[in-house]
């Protein structure tokens, strides 16, 4: 029995040590996390400009008629309108509650964060749930996109068979060109017949060069365009689902973190809790400015997206998040209706997906 005390003194320092060093491991995390995160925003940053570039080069020139190309771009426009009218304004609130988080934790002090602990810890709940949910819209529309991908790739090889046809077309326009030049050429020495003549055949043979040239134009431009949807469009896409998914991770795990305070003793929660702030305040400016230039980025992105005409199907583009489904954690659900059951409560995100909010609290 004399041995007990010791044996016990020695278990507590055992488990204090093996406590700290978790601690530290799991602070670190969050850390590597944040850093990350300030990372992945920028990149999403980048991405959606590459992505929105991407969708107005197909409507740069309104006057082709390679009627392939044509077909291509009218399917693309209920989607980019989706895009625009839907999921941007969704994404862009993610990073704006992103920055207003990190934003909480720059200003305020340590004991201030242990007072509003249990609020950060619901905010931190909801950021994650929404980051989920912008990622799951972003796969859902990377999908229909990708259908379209399968599209331009037949207009690709049409294009290809008619780039032959063009060529022949352009290398007659160019003969008739220079067999009514070398015409110009005789009538020139006939008397009065000149003066009708020359002036007539002159004009058709820049007639005949605009038409070459309008031509190769076209198919050029439509060749451009529908490798633009095809290539850069899909990729960026994916990389900002890249960049959301190490979003909703931050998120995910800094709740788990928080969460993890409350159910502590008293000693050890104040211990790991000021661990964790300290690591936070130290690379929380990073993630501040990345957000701030995220947001900086909006106007150019809207703009390329309204260069896009308005020719599409507004009720598809109206009822999208009503009538689109998606699996989360098992579960098939529209994205209305996720709305609902996660962010019923919160009135400026139920506002933002067009539903009805339970009550006025928990707003952005």
């Amino acid at each position: 029995m004399k041995f007990m005390p010791t044996r016990i003194a020695l278990y507590y320092f055992f488990i204090c040590v093996f406590h700290n060093s978790y601690l530290k491991v799991e602070s670190e995390v969050t850390v590597k996390e944040l850093t990350e995160v300030s990372s992945n925003v920028l990149k999403a940053s980048k991405m959606l400009e590459y992505a929105s570039q991407s969708l107005r080069s197909a409507y740069i020139n309104t006057d082709v008629h390679v009627d392939s190309f044509v077909k291509l771009r009218r399917s693309v426009t209920n989607e980019a309108k989706v895009y625009g009218n839907k999921i941007l304004p969704i994404a862009t609130a993610l990073i704006q509650r992103l920055q207003e988080f990190s934003e909480d934790y720059d200003v305020i002090s340590f004991d201030e964060f242990q007072e509003y602990l249990d609020e950060l810890t619901k905010e931190a709940e909801e950021n994650f749930k929404f980051s989920t949910y912008v990622l799951e819209l972003h796969k859902a529309i990377l999908t229909e996109f990708k259908k379209l991908d399968g599209q331009a790739k037949i207009v690709l090889n049409e294009l290809e068979l008619e780039a032959k046809y063009y060529e022949e077309k352009v290398n007659k326009f160019r003969r008739e060109a220079k067999v009514k030049d070398n015409l110009a050429i005789g009538l020139i020495w006939i008397p009065l017949v000149n003066l009708i003549a020359i002036p007539i055949l002159n004009n058709e043979r820049e007639d005949i060069i605009a038409q070459s040239i309008a031509a190769e134009k076209q198919r050029e431009f439509a060749v451009a365009a529908t490798k633009a949807i095809e290539g850069p469009l899909i990729r960026s896409i994916g990389e900002f689902i890249s960049a959301i998914g190490g979003i909703t991770s931050f998120f995910e795990i800094l709740h788990q973190e928080l969460k993890s305070f409350s159910g502590r003793h008293e000693k050890f929660k104040r211990s790991e809790s000021k661990r964790h702030f300290s690591a936070i305040k130290k690379k929380v400016k990073e993630l501040i400015f990345a957000c701030r230039f995220f947001m900086s980025k909006i106007p150019e992105f809207e703009t390329n997206l309204l260069a896009i005409p308005n020719d599409h199907d507004q009720n598809y583009v109206q009822e999208w998040l009503s009538k689109k489904q998606v699996e989360i954690w098992g579960e098939k659900k529209t994205f209305t209706e996720w709305g609902k059951n996660w962010f019923g409560s919160n009135k400026q995100i139920t506002n933002l997906l067009g539903l009805p909010a339970t009550s006025d609290r928990n707003e952005l």
